[in-house]
């Protein structure tokens, strides 16, 4: 199926290194007190509405499904709406088969106001249509000259009251029909967004990874579970020339400025990066990462569509990845325009238990640091306190960043992509 793709730009100063929605389309939305929809049965078997409440609850959830997946993943999406539901959501399923990003970003204004602002996520599913902001970078570092380009934001979906638009005169890259420049007004977000999105680019692939999804997510949230609660971090970053050097990258790492404290600073986290000692190395902490031995893994390393650091697809499909959430603060792992992405790969290879999978669409890796703190930090926190990493991951992005990150904010969060379901709660 083809799909118009949508652009975004804005202009970014880095400091290291490294619209206007149209019309809404016709339809009735949701009202909070909506008669949920009886599920379908063998014996009396119920057309479904293309938009439908699943069930009430007191937080309300968007599921956008391509329609063309439905009848190939519809009985692992019942079991996944059910789940939802049993979680308090109250859930909407619509299978509308939206031709623009605008009319996306509209109908989801539209849920949020209808439903009195308790809409606090949505799951875009399969085929869905790509907004995209232009990033002009400048590079602290005088040899690297500036760099301009496109990357897919979902940031276009999560701020819903905020304006996008494209300047006089500005011209796509990439020749996208809704592409923007600007981004301004109330920029903070309103809700979360999570994408099961399409897997090498065949639609019977994608049904066959999105019901293999579904039925690990049902396994998690059943206690059907082996891997345990514990911290993992692998830093490519650091490499050790010294025993001081040793102490110094494992303080910081375990509780200093740029930490995931209090995750990080639990006694049995395991934090790696090649010591000079080779007491810990980076190939210890991947093969911990393939052993399974913590429900939380952050990778730091350079990356792109095909690699986080020294795995790439073929490492995964080979080793498998065997964690709940994985963080890749590598660039561009998780650019969706590329086939096959290490990111969609790591969600969804048989091998993965991987139900949470956060990235970027461009050469931007992390999310800054607020006036809380770093957003590792501020994850770590949200997260052992019981929020579902969509919560905590809104609890960053709506305090404003410190400078200089403040500078750079469009690239922190314009490019962030989080794969698979953000209502999962880690630390019940």
């Amino acid at each position: 199926m083809q799909r118009r793709l949508a652009a975004l730009p804005l202009l970014i100063l880095v400091m290291l290194a490294c619209s206007i929605p149209g019309a809404a389309p016709t339809r009735t939305p949701v009202a909070a007190d909506t008669v949920p929809f009886p599920p379908t049965t063998t014996t009396d078997p119920l057309p479904r509405p293309v938009e439908y409440q699943v069930c009430a609850g007191e937080r309300m959830l968007a599921l956008l499904v391509d329609p063309d997946l439905e009848a190939d993943i519809r009985a692992g999406l019942d079991l996944f709406e059910n789940d939802l539901c049993t979680a308090g959501y109250a859930v909407t399923e619509n299978r509308t088969d939206f031709a623009t990003p605008v009319e996306i970003r509209s109908y989801l204004a539209s849920l949020y106001d209808q439903s009195a602002a308790s809409l606090t996520g949505a799951i875009l599913i399969g085929d869905q249509p790509h907004a995209y902001q232009y990033l002009y970078t400048v590079y602290a570092n005088p040899n690297i000259p500036p760099r301009e380009e496109e990357a897919i934001s979902f940031q276009y979906y999560a701020d819903l009251d905020g304006i996008f638009r494209a300047s006089e005169g500005y011209t796509s890259l990439g020749g996208y029909e809704f592409s923007y420049d600007i981004h301004e007004g109330e920029v903070d977000w309103e809700i979360w967004i999570g994408v099961l999105p399409v897997f090498n680019a065949n639609l019977g692939q994608t049904g066959l990874a999105i019901n293999r999804y579904f039925a690990k997510n049902h396994a998690y949230r059943s206690g059907e579970t082996d891997l345990p609660q514990g911290f993992l971090e692998i830093s490519e970053h650091f490499v050790s020339s010294s025993a001081g050097d040793d102490s110094s990258y494992l303080a910081g790492m375990t509780s200093g400025e740029y930490a995931w404290t209090p995750l990080s600073s639990a006694p049995d986290a395991r934090l790696y990066f090649d010591s000079f000692d080779a007491a810990r190395t980076v190939d210890q902490g991947y093969a911990d990462l393939a052993a399974g031995v913590a429900d939380i893994a952050v990778l730091d390393a350079h990356g792109s569509p095909a690699a986080s650091g020294r795995i790439d697809l073929r490492w995964v499909r080979t080793h498998g990845l065997r964690t709940v959430l994985l963080w890749s603060n590598g660039c561009s792992v998780g650019n969706l325009d590329v086939e096959n992405n290490f990111l969609t790969t790591a969600l969804y290879d048989e091998g993965s238990t991987v139900l949470i999978a956060k990235g970027t669409t461009n050469d931007s890796g992390g999310m800054g640091t607020n006036a809380n703190g770093f957003f590792g930090h501020n994850l770590a926190t949200g997260i052992a306190s019981g929020l579902s990493l969509g919560e905590a991951l809104l609890g960053h992005v709506n305090v404003p960043l410190r400078y200089p990150w403040s500078q750079d904010r469009e690239l922190h969060f314009g490019t962030a992509v989080l794969l698979g379901d953000p209502t999962l709660v880690l630390r019940p």
